[in-house]
């Protein structure tokens, strides 16, 4: 019968040994983990325009009881961020004393062609809580950063007939050619030496960055020196409520005027109705005479 088998006291005090090392690494990585307490304090950015520079930073603060070794952030710029790094994307400093705060501080660039809006930039940080990099702890997190823009809104006005006294179609033309939208806009006309013949107000939506809308009325012109007052009303990229005011004179012409520079032609309707007068005149002149000769035949017929 085979014997159970008793550990002798050397190998259960190596067990113990082993044990006991085992558990003073795990105190003391514990330790190393609870005094060695880098956190982030604050993160600031600039707000930018599209084409323009500015700073990101985050401040790490040593909340621990020792000093931690071999600090590194990273930005991350992925290619669906309208951002690039103007020098670098890292920063490094070898040692952040306990107690002590340490800004990382980057210069960015947005893209020319970046739409204004909120982005966020995701940043790693690592460290050791030693000087030397057999363990290194790893922290992430994001920078907000806004791209600003402003609408740049320029006017022109345009008349199909601009002539006193005739029905045309006035137009407001809004040109943007700033960087950021014009959104729920709307255009308030007032009358200034022209009869309003449509609604005087007209909602427009949105005015792109880069594009243009166009507002028009039907107007009876009776003055020859109207202008075209209006009242424009949209919201801009902080979601604030911006007016301007129009005034853009319209350049308009008499009935005599406007025949010498070919923008309107002389009515020929008179022509058309003399004309139509004249072949009924003839057509019964000519009848009549029709009539005379057979009455004068038949009568000529009845005497033989």
């Amino acid at each position: 019968m085979h014997k159970a088998f008793k550990p002798s006291n050397y190998q259960i005090n190596m067990k113990k040994t082993t044990l006991l090392a085992l558990f003073t690494a795990l105190l003391l990585v514990a330790s190393l983990v609870s005094i060695s307490a880098l956190t982030i304090d604050s993160i600031n950015s600039d707000t930018i325009s599209p084409g323009q520079s500015g700073s990101v930073s985050v401040d790490l603060k040593n909340d621990g009881d020792s000093n931690v070794y071999n600090v590194l952030v990273s930005l991350s710029f992925s290619n669906s961020l309208p951002f690039t790094p103007v020098e670098t994307s890292q920063r490094f400093v070898d040692k952040i004393e306990d107690g002590d705060t340490e800004t990382f501080r980057f210069n960015i660039k947005s893209s020319n062609d970046a739409k204004p809006g909120d982005y966020s930039i995701p940043f790693v940080i690592t460290y050791s809580p030693t000087s030397s990099l057999n363990s290194t702890f790893t922290q992430t997190g994001v920078v907000g950063i806004t791209i600003s823009g402003k609408a740049d809104l320029s006017y022109t006005t345009s008349v199909d007939t601009p002539v006193i006294g005739q029905k045309a179609k006035l137009s407001l033309k809004i040109v943007n050619q700033g960087f950021a939208d014009a959104k729920f806009a709307s255009v308030k006309i007032i009358s200034n030496g022209y009869t309003l013949l449509s609604d005087d107000t007209t909602y427009i939506g949105t005015i792109a960055s880069d594009d243009f809308e166009t507002a028009t009325y039907d107007v009876l012109f009776t003055s020859q020196t109207p202008t075209l007052t209006a009242i424009l009303t949209y919201t801009d990229f902080n979601n604030q409520k911006i007016t301007k005011n129009i005034n853009l004179p319209i350049n308009v012409y008499t009935q005599d005027q406007a025949l010498k520079l070919g923008i309107i032609t002389k009515s020929k309707t008179i022509y058309y109705i003399a004309a139509i007068a004249i072949i009924i005149i003839v057509w019964f002149v000519w009848r009549q005479i029709q009539k005379r000769r057979r009455l004068k035949r038949s009568m000529m017929n009845g005497s033989k």
